[in-house]
């Protein structure tokens, strides 16, 4: 499956396990289970298996926006 960010910072959390702003910043242990769940994605082949994966809070976009948004803190 392929995945897109929609704020940099956490393209930057996923690739480097840090963002540069001072802004968003984490604990490592946060940082971990973030990069964890988008792993679990990246190998998922289709939606319908996101939703069974133990790991995963994937809820369907409100407000019209369409798609799918991940959640990472559940």
């Amino acid at each position: 499956m392929e995945i897109s960010f929609d704020k940099e910072y956490l393209r930057q959390l996923y690739e480097e396990g840090k963002t540069t702003d001072k802004k968003h910043r984490f604990q490592p242990h946060i940082i971990a289970r973030y990069q964890l769940r988008v792993k679990a994605l990246e190998q998922a082949g289709s939606i319908e298996e996101t939703l069974s994966h133990p790991l995963a809070a994937l809820r369907s976009a409100e407000r019209g926006q369409g798609g799918y948004f991940f959640h990472p803190g559940k």
